[in-house]
C-alpha cells in the first residue's frame, strides 16, 4: 500500500512537468530527483504514520478479531505504536515544508533548507581512554545477546 502512496505522489510530480496546468505546483520547480526523493519520503512517512495510527486505535478490535497483529500479540505496546507515528507524522510534514519552501524560493536549495533547521553547537569528539571499557561492554553484549535471543520468541 506504501508503493500505492509513493507511486500516486510520483505521477503527480511527472505531470507537473509535462502538463501546463500543473506547471504552478512548487514541485514542478525541483529538480526531478529532489521532487522524486521528497515524494517518497512524504508518501512513506504520511503511509507509516497512518498504519501506526489505525494500529493503536484499532487495539481492542483487533485483539477480537486479528490476534496476530503487532498491538495484540504482544509485538509492541500502543503508546510506541503512538511514538512511531508522531515520528514518522513530524518527519513527513517537516520535510513537505523544507521542499515546500525550497520550491516557493524561501530557501536556494535543500542544503540551505536543511542549514537552516540544524545547529550545531558541540563537536564531542570519541575519550581514547574510554576504549578499553568500550570495548569491554561490547564484548560482554556480544557474548549476551545470543543467549537472550530464545526469550525474544516468548
Amino acid at each position: 500500500m506504501a508503493y500505492g502512496a509513493i507511486a500516486d505522489l510520483w505521477l503527480v510530480i511527472l505531470l507537473s512537468r509535462i502538463d501546463p496546468a500543473y506547471r504552478t505546483m512548487p514541485a514542478a520547480s525541483l529538480p526531478l530527483p529532489v521532487a522524486l526523493f521528497a515524494g517518497l519520503v512524504v508518501a512513506v512517512g504520511l503511509f507509516t504514520f497512518g498504519a501506526a495510527l489505525n494500529d493503536v486505535l484499532d487495539a481492542r478490535h483487533d485483539r477480537a478479531f486479528s490476534p496476530h497483529r503487532p498491538i495484540p500479540a504482544g509485538r509492541i505496546r500502543p503508546h510506541q505504536a503512538a511514538i512511531l507515528a508522531s515520528i514518522c507524522f513530524a518527519a513527513a510534514t517537516l520535510g513537505a515544508a523544507l521542499l515546500g519552501g525550497v520550491a516557493g524560493g524561501v530557501f536556494a536549495d535543500a542544503h540551505e533548507a536543511v542549514a537552516a533547521c540544524v545547529r550545531i553547537r558541540d563537536t564531542i569528539e570519541p575519550n581514547p581512554d574510554w576504549e578499553r571499557v568500550y570495548a569491554e561492554g561490547y564484548g560482554r553484549y556480544r557474548a549476551l545477546y545470543p543467549a537472550l535471543r530464545p526469550l525474544e520468541a516468548k
